[in-house]
């Protein structure tokens, strides 16, 4: 495409370099230089093409909005797991220190009443 527009150029400046030169017309310059640059196929290809890119941006910006929520569900999942351990950890320990707690205020006790004779 480049190639194609940069010896466009170069036509167009050899034909008003040789228009000027000879003296003809600048109306000769502009018609041979008004040549379509594309053919229909050409342009069939660039249409398609256009379709192709569209498709291919909507398809990124669907999977890209897919994989935020998923990434979103997952770090909320992570959290609440998180959390729910967090709690059943803090209640384990809470059981074991209460549990720990009594059976030394129970063989304490005992110890006092043993000591005391009764």
């Amino acid at each position: 495409m480049f190639v194609l527009v940069a010896a466009k150029l170069a036509m167009l400046a050899a034909l008003v370099a040789s228009a000027a030169a000879t003296g003809s017309s600048s109306r000769s310059v502009v018609a041979i230089w008004y040549k379509p640059c594309f053919s229909k196929w050409q342009g069939v290809v660039v249409v398609v093409l256009a379709v192709v890119v569209v498709v291919m941006v909507v398809v990124a910006v669907v999977v890209g909005v897919v994989v935020v929520v998923v990434l979103a569900v997952v770090v909320v999942v992570m959290v609440v797991v998180v959390v729910a351990v967090v709690v059943v950890v803090v209640v384990v320990v809470g059981v074991v220190v209460v549990v720990v707690v009594v059976v030394v205020v129970v063989v304490v006790t005992l110890m006092k009443l043993s000591f005391k004779g009764v």
